[in-house]
């Protein structure tokens, strides 16, 4: 009895700093990145978000203000070097991850995004 409850106690504490872990490497790469971005090194902003982005799409859709912050940050820099088709693609992903679980119109997104203060 005691070892299992022993192992369910090291699990409850693995899972909780699992998500900790998540929170702390997003707001990391944002940090980075936001470094990045104000060096005007706007190529390095994407791949320094890029784990985040792929692998922590359940965490980003219940952090919205995170999550606007990383995305308007994308889009900035994308259109800071002339890549506003990127830019447009950032848009839609975000349009796509949140529109679905959250209702955000296109229209809601964009008012979001501007309100956006780093």
């Amino acid at each position: 009895m005691k070892k299992i409850t022993f192992t369910f106690l090291l699990f409850t504490i693995a899972c909780v700093f699992a998500k900790n872990a998540n929170a702390q490497d997003c707001t990391t790469a944002f940090n980075d990145a936001l470094n990045y971005y104000y060096a005007g090194q706007f190529d390095y902003i994407y791949p320094t978000l890029a784990n985040c982005l792929e692998n922590e799409r359940e965490y980003l859709i219940k952090n919205e203000d995170l999550t606007f912050k990383i995305y308007k940050l994308l889009m900035q820099s994308y259109s800071n070097i002339n890549m506003d088709e990127e830019s447009d693609r950032m848009f839609n992903d975000l349009e796509s991850l949140l529109g679905g679980k959250t209702g955000y119109s296109s229209k809601d997104l964009y008012k979001r995004l501007s309100e956006i203060r780093y």
